[in-house]
């Protein structure tokens, strides 16, 4: 992934990559992160890239997923550095305050599998057939579009 993104790798966002649920929401409601920054001097055309990891662990989160929890306004430079510490607990002490208008939906996925499946599965949908006229393709599931 540092090729391609300057972001270090291969871990990604969460632990199994194989499994489709709500774990990535786990990680990012329970989880503390740490904020690194990648030096990418030797990858021509690649700026730095800031991100989110727990050392010791093979998966790391880019601002926009740690912004979901946490708000950045007024705390993070043009560089995508962030000057605040993560934060789970309300313990105020240098951390990022909590972000009110999406943090609440994280914490419905991280506890509710099934209510992330039921809000991702139509959401998945539209996305993978944005542009495709799917009418009279298919009568009932599993549909294959052309």
């Amino acid at each position: 992934m540092k090729n391609l993104l300057g972001f270090p790798g291969p871990g990604g966002w969460i632990n199994d990559r194989f499994r489709l649920d709500h774990d990535y929401y786990r990680g990012l409601v329970r989880l503390g992160w740490g904020n690194r920054q990648q030096n990418n001097n030797d990858l021509p055309g690649i700026p730095n890239q800031n991100f989110w990891d727990r050392r010791g662990q093979n998966i790391i989160l880019i601002n926009a997923d740690v912004a979901v929890v946490n708000n950045f306004a007024g705390r993070i430079d043009g560089n995508g550095r962030v000057n605040c510490r993560f934060r789970t607990r309300s313990d105020q002490n240098g951390r990022c305050p909590f972000a009110t208008m999406t943090r609440q939906f994280a914490i419905n996925f991280d506890n509710d599998n099934s209510r992330w499946l039921d809000v991702f599965e139509p959401a998945f949908q539209k996305m993978i057939t944005n542009g495709y006229d799917a009418s009279g393709v298919c009568s009932e599931p599993p549909c294959r579009l052309p």
